[in-house]
């Protein structure tokens, strides 16, 4: 089965999401509406990874997996994928990846049972520069946490369950919650849209009912 990748891809994303979280003049623009289009490109990231190229980039792995469709429509609006070694096993240990040339460590990768359960991100010293959790039920991602080089969190993507609203938060360099916003299964913003600064104060904050907004509180 072909193995896809998104690693640069979801390097700009994030960089794009840091982008409109803090450009405030466009909280309450149409295009605010594109903050959710990361939650498609997670997906893509987190099960999907081809060992000798991402975007140009050049990677080898020490690993060889091949991933397996298991859902076509995770919770979160994308398949999800569980990964089989050469043994046709369902992978549980890690897998990294190498940039070709220098042979340093750029990614790697840990499995439980063939899920993606984390992923560490390394500079060009080859230091920590982020990581990743996710949590699955059964064959559904619900939940991924971002966390920095010294190891906090500052980002959580939760996917909605049981009709209960799935969230997105965001925090400062200081730990102080930066953003958060809920949605539906159908993607629509669903309650509370608030931005922060660094002291906990509110920037800006709508309110939505059903993806529409409805009110504008600050």
């Amino acid at each position: 089965m072909r193995q896809f990748t998104s690693h640069i891809d979801f390097s700009l994303t994030r960089k794009r999401f840091k982008m409109m979280v803090k450009n405030v003049s466009s909280f309450r623009s149409n295009s605010k509406k594109l903050l959710l289009i990361p939650l498609f490109v997670v997906i893509t990231f987190t099960f999907c990874t081809n060992s000798k190229h991402s975007n140009g980039f050049s990677f080898y792995t020490d690993t060889e997996l091949s991933a397996n469709i298991v859902n076509d429509g995770g919770v979160f609006g994308g398949p999800v994928l569980r990964y089989k070694g050469t043994d046709d096993n369902y992978h549980s240990g890690t897998r990294n990846h190498y940039h070709k040339g220098s042979n340093e460590l750029a990614f790697s990768d840990t499995f439980e049972d063939g899920y993606r359960v984390t992923r560490i991100d390394y500079d060009d010293s080859v230091e920590i520069s982020s990581r990743y959790e996710f949590e699955y039920d059964d064959s559904n991602l619900i939940s991924r946490r971002k966390f920095n080089e010294s190891g906090t969190l500052i980002e959580k993507w939760t996917a909605p369950i049981d009709r209960k609203p799935g969230s997105i938060k965001e925090w400062h360099q200081n730990e102080q919650l930066k953003f958060e916003v809920h949605y539906l299964d159908n993607l629509e913003y669903e309650g509370l849209m608030t931005l922060y600064d660094e002291n906990g104060e509110i920037i800006e904050q709508d309110r939505y009912e059903g993806g529409e907004l409805v009110e504008s509180i600050k």
